[in-house]
């Protein structure tokens, strides 16, 4: 299942052939030659914002200044009041309407089932997680593996030679979290970052008009699932200071896009601060994380690393990330479109294309190291 209209990218002949002259993931030449991506993957990776009408960060009116969310993270949100009285004497409200009974409302079982079976028809997509470890290892880069993988750890750690960090799902209580670190920690990852942006999953309404279920997808998957989805709800600050108590690993945050919890999370001992808005799939009108991430710098002081992604597609992007104070930049779309050309030679490929521009545009800045890359580099043109 791909979307009715494709973006510049998806040319409907192509190969795993990735052009050095556009964004590392355009791809061209012989369709035969590349796994086909599945439509549930293709929303995720091509989609902005969950409603998908409004890319982050927010562009409002003209003249208007941008009004953005800012998300805090990690609070416990699962008990909280979903109503509430607006005036004593306000006039009574009609009576709500009856459930729609349309296509909307009582999804064709058929339609849902074909979503679900495309991605179990796709073996190149069940086994991407092991094919991005060995095109890191390849490309000489590090790898943070999603604690929603469909693959056990122990199984994507023996895939690839690349230091290898796991980015942690709080799927289940503490016990349960305690046994997958001791997994993790035995497999040889490096860190653990805790995501604290996923307190629900967003309204995404590509994968609603798709019929589509990241819950039922999921099961075809060998990988136990957590027993507890929705503990995500429940985290709190005592949940990040137990994590540090319980692993022997450095602990980091994913999802920290506000200062307030960038200072309290350094002053915790988390060890790094992973600046980012979930590719924009999360809150809706929220700001970009290259946005966030100059206030975090200043003030974390040093105290945490700061690793940073979102909407990184080409060496000058990264260029400006690295210039803006993050330690590290991570991608993820842009390596699933090398995983989709050629498996591991694609993403390999694609770390290739970033590294040479970045060289070029480095030189054109009159940069000969990264340590040269600084806030006064970047300005904002408006």
């Amino acid at each position: 299942m791909r979307p009715a209209s494709r973006p510049w990218h998806w040319h409907r002949d192509r190969s795993c052939r990735l052009s050095l002259s556009s964004p590392a993931g355009r791809v061209v030449g012989s369709r035969r030659s590349v796994p086909r991506l599945a439509g549930p993957v293709w929303r995720i990776v091509l989609r902005h914002g969950p409603t998908n009408s409004i890319p982050t960060p927010v562009r409002d009116a003209p003249r208007d200044p941008p009004r953005r969310s800012c998300p805090p993270a990690p609070r416990g949100v699962e008990l909280r009041r979903r109503r509430q009285r607006v005036r004593s004497d306000a006039a009574p409200q009609p009576p709500p309407p009856e459930p729609a009974r349309d296509r909307a409302e009582r999804p064709r079982r058929r339609a849902r089932d074909r979503s679900q079976d495309e991605l179990a028809r796709r073996p190149a997509l069940v086994a991407g997680w092991h094919r991005a470890a060995r095109g890191a290892g390849k490309a000489d880069t590090l790898q943070w593996l999603s604690g929603a993988t469909g693959w056990p750890v122990e199984d994507v750690a023996k895939a690839g030679k690349a230091p290898q960090m796991f980015q942690l799902y709080h799927h289940g209580d503490r016990g349960w979290v305690g046994e997958l670190l001791k997994r993790v920690e035995a497999s040889g990852y490096k860190a653990v970052a805790l995501t604290v942006d996923t307190q629900h999953y967003s309204r995404r309404e590509r994968d609603i008009l798709a019929r589509w279920s990241p819950r039922k997808a999921m099961e075809i998957a060998p990988n136990p699932r957590g027993p507890f989805h929705d503990y995500q709800m429940r985290l709190t600050w005592a949940d990040v200071e137990w994590l540090i108590k319980t692993t022997k690993l450095p602990v980091g945050l994913k999802g920290i896009m506000t200062v307030a919890d960038a200072k309290r999370a350094a002053e915790m001992g988390v060890r790094l601060i992973w600046v980012s808005n979930h590719g924009g799939r999360q809150l809706d009108h929220t700001q970009s994380s290259i946005e966030a991430l100059p206030p975090i710098v200043d003030a974390v002081a040093g105290r945490a690393e700061i690793v940073i992604d979102g909407g990184f597609n080409s060496g000058t992007s990264v260029l400006k990330g690295l210039a803006r104070g993050a330690k590290v930049v991570m991608l993820g779309r842009t390596a699933l479109w090398g995983l989709g050309a050629d498996g591991a030679d694609g993403v390999a490929r694609v770390f290739e294309i970033l590294r040479e521009q970045m060289h070029i545009a480095m030189g054109l800045c009159g940069r000969t190291k990264i340590a040269d890359l600084k806030p006064d580099l970047i300005f904002r043109a408006d």
